[in-house]
């Protein structure tokens, strides 16, 4: 969190930017779930037959539901909350 908010003064972000923005070309822009997904259909797409996956069939949300199984296969303590 620190080299992110870091990396948004040193671009001379206001303070109101949120912190998932980035700058291109002198204008402010945020990242949202619909960009997320297109660059991860973008990958698939350019792994081709590589992964097995169709493009359409993935979604930022299959990250979040991929992640949370991952962490219950790997028997990680549901209570636990060391961040």
């Amino acid at each position: 969190m620190i080299a992110r908010v870091t990396h948004l003064h040193l671009h001379n972000a206001p303070l109101t930017t949120p912190i998932h923005s980035y700058k291109d070309g002198g204008q402010w822009y945020s990242i949202n779930t619909t960009i997320l997904t297109q660059h991860l259909r973008w990958a698939a797409t350019a792994l081709g037959n590589t992964v097995r996956i169709m493009p359409s069939n993935i979604s930022i949300c299959s990250l979040r539901s991929s992640g949370a199984m991952a962490l219950l296969c790997a028997d990680v303590d549901t209570d636990k909350s060391d961040y």
